[in-house]
């Protein structure tokens, strides 16, 4: 699908390679590094904020992808400590994906998320 405007600008449709590696967002100071990409791609519909600051990061996912999505994040204060969290999935399929995770310094690590993923129809 191509989006075409009023003034006939014509703007490709996005390829599974520009979201191959789509996001990933690191915060040194808290000690987190969350990633999304997706691949496959027949459809999606994403919208992801991210707060950060010295003391927060806070990294929030609404997501709706036909194809493959892959998610993970991890937080670890520095190289010598173990990982406080880690977390990692991938789905195929048709995925509703609303997922919120809070960690740092001034914030307990918090997770709630919802998800549905209805296995990939074949053609």
């Amino acid at each position: 699908m191509a989006v075409i405007s009023n003034n006939n600008h014509y703007t490709p449709s996005i390829t599974p390679n520009d979201l191959k590696n789509a996001l990933c967002a690191k915060n040194y100071e808290v000690g987190s590094v969350f990633s999304e990409s997706y691949s496959n791609i027949r459809q999606l519909v994403k919208d992801t904020n991210i707060y950060q600051d010295k003391d927060v990061s806070v990294y929030q996912i609404g997501s709706e992808v036909s194809g493959t999505a892959k998610i993970g994040s991890r937080v670890q204060q520095n190289a010598d400590t173990a990982p406080i969290y880690t977390m990692g999935g991938t789905y195929t399929g048709d995925l509703n994906d609303r997922m919120t995770i809070e960690t740092g310094n001034a914030a307990i690590l918090t997770w709630s998320a919802r998800s549905t993923c209805s296995p990939q129809k074949k053609l």
